[in-house]
């Protein structure tokens, strides 16, 4: 019989935190386990508040976005290639934090669902805005996959167009294949970034939309 732990909210709180630093442990292949309010790597205990003692490997923006010869895989929101990362972008005079305000922004006024559309276009926080997109009224999923996919192309190009760091660092992937190492199958590879051949894309099952339009992107850029 498995009984699921239940927590304090400030332990909540804690082990959302650390669960990036848990990913990063994973897909180093580092042992470790999370205890309570606590991420053991290594037999180190690591708490919030000593978070950036942590040994750089393990800092989650060094493992966002993987690669090798030939291919990029990137996953979270620290990664450059992704949807949530910060990069304030400017569309049509509206200004939003990141690609993904502007997603859930734009299906919300697709399926003319007023109230979510400028709650979205009030709320900074990608992960607040995604769940968001659950309660927009009259949401039709294949309809949603159909529009995003315009509506994140119109993003991510604003975004490499309007942070040339960004654009540099994508430029500089050259030829590779570019993949998000998610489970969906719509948007990714249906891969976790910690699965033994993430980096083999004859290997990938999802249709990996947001590795595409990146690809679109880089190609638009060198034009």
């Amino acid at each position: 019989l498995f009984l699921k732990e239940h927590f304090s909210e400030v332990t909540e709180e804690a082990r959302r935190a650390l669960e990036p630093y848990a990913k990063s442990a994973r897909i180093l292949g580092e042992p470790h386990i999370m205890r309570g309010d606590k991420l053991i790597v290594n037999n180190h205990a690591y708490s919030t508040d000593d978070i950036y003692s942590m040994p750089d490997k393990l800092k989650p923006e060094n493992t966002a976005t993987l690669s090798n010869d030939t291919t990029v895989v990137f996953h979270g929101r620290e990664s450059y290639l992704s949807n949530f990362f910060h990069a304030p972008i400017n569309i049509d005079n509206q200004q939003f934090s990141c690609n993904e305000q502007y997603y859930v922004h734009k299906l919300a006024e697709h399926f003319q669902d007023e109230e979510i559309a400028a709650k979205a276009l009030k709320e900074p926080n990608p992960s607040v805005c995604k769940g968001m997109m659950r309660r927009i009224k009259n949401f039709r999923k294949q309809e949603a996959d159909r529009f995003g996919r315009k509506f994140l192309y119109n993003a991510n190009l604003a975004k490499f167009e309007q942070h040339s760091d960004l654009a540099q660092q994508l430029l500089h992937t050259g030829d590779k294949r570019i993949g998000e190492a998610t489970k969906d199958r719509i948007w990714g590879i249906a891969m976790h970034p910690w699965e033994r051949n993430v980096l083999n894309p004859s290997m990938w099952s999802g249709e990996n939309t947001q590795g595409k339009i990146l690809e679109e992107i880089r190609n638009h850029l060198r034009t």
